[in-house]
Parts: C-alpha cells; structure tokens; sequence
C-alpha cells in the first residue's frame, strides 16, 4: 500500500517488475484476497512490468491519487482489474 506517497514529475517513485523476457513478477491472491495494490492520496508513481491475479476485488486500486502511469502490467481473473476512484468520489 501506497498512501500519501509523492515523487517528483522528474523522479517518480517507481514500481517496477525486474522481467527476464516475458516474465514478469507475480501477484497471485488465489481467490482468497481482496487486492494486491493500493495507492492513497500519492502523486507521481509509476507502476510497470508486473502480473496482478485471482484477486477477489481489485488487483489494483487507486483513490485520490494524481499523475499515476500503469504500464505493461497483465491483469487476469481479478474482480475488477484497476478501479480508479477520484478524491470526489471517496467524499473527501
């Protein structure tokens, strides 16, 4: 979980699969795990390269966050794959 985390436009703070060919790293909640990632009122973060599965809910949510980039990452059999809530939507 990520919250209230901010990088800089210049050097945001990365999250980033290491893959060897197509491999990536792998989130697997087996069914029995709401979601693997969150990210909270963060700005500037970049998440790339990774492999999020069977989570029951979301494999990745984000909620009043800004400048946030989702790159190259495989979403599967996951309630919802991303949901992106906005800072209105979470009545803040």
């Amino acid at each position: 979980m990520l919250a209230g985390q901010i990088g800089d436009a210049s050097a945001p703070i990365t999250i980033s699969g290491l893959a060897e060919g197509d491999a990536r790293p792998v989130f697997d909640g087996g069914g029995c795990y709401a979601m693997a990632l969150l990210l909270i009122e963060s700005a500037n973060v970049v998440i790339e390269g990774l492999e999020f599965r069977r989570y029951t809910d979301e494999g990745m949510y984000i909620a009043s966050s800004e400048q946030v980039t989702v790159s190259g990452c495989l979403f599967e059999k996951n309630g919802f794959e991303v949901e992106v809530v906005k800072e209105s939507e979470t009545g803040e």
